[in-house]
């Protein structure tokens, strides 16, 4: 049921161009980790907005028959898929190029700030349609702090200690709430 209420959203079709673009821009960009983070972390952090991440359910989705957590799941996971795959497709693609492997990680460093980010979003209000609107706004800095973080050498160690395990938790959090 999940994947048909994934299918379901208008954003899963721009997905497979969302890939592409960050792979072709990890090709071109693989010298400079900056550039790299800045359009391959960007691109799924596009590809998140277009899934509407302040939205828990349409008013379809809440009328039918399905449980609550498959409803959270479906939604989270179209998120993340439109925010890790991209991000993987352009480390794939600066690696392959011959780029340094720092470069290939500041869109993965990108992506871990960017999932912190979207969870906390999706933890507030959890048992209404949507949550706040102005949340969305405070969604944009996200990206800006993963560009401050990508700037540093030897960050992506700790950003990944410090936000897989938040992001967890939040996760963990919100489906028990559901």
């Amino acid at each position: 049921m999940v994947y048909q209420l994934i299918k379901r959203d208008p954003a899963w079709m721009y997905l497979p161009y969302l890939i592409l673009l960050s792979a072709v821009a990890g090709f071109f960009l693989a010298a400079s980790p900056g550039h790299v983070a800045l359009v391959g972390g960007y691109v799924g952090f596009g590809g998140v907005f277009l899934c509407r991440p302040h939205q828990r359910a349409t008013r379809f989705q809440a009328a039918l028959p399905v449980a609550g957590r498959q409803l959270f799941l479906a939604r989270v996971s179209l998120m993340m898929a439109m925010l890790w795959l991209p991000a993987i497709a352009c480390g794939a693609a600066v690696l392959i190029s011959g780029g340094f492997a720092n470069s290939a990680l500041a869109p993965v460093e990108m992506a871990i700030v960017s999932t912190l980010a979207v969870l906390a979003m999706q933890s507030v209000r959890v048992r209404e349609l949507n949550g706040p609107k102005w949340l969305l706004y405070v969604l944009f800095l996200f990206p800006w702090m993963g560009i401050q973080l990508v700037v540093y050498p030897h960050a992506a160690i700790p950003v990944l200690m410090v936000c897989a395990p938040l992001s967890m938790a939040l996760f963990l959090w919100t489906w028990r709430a559901i």
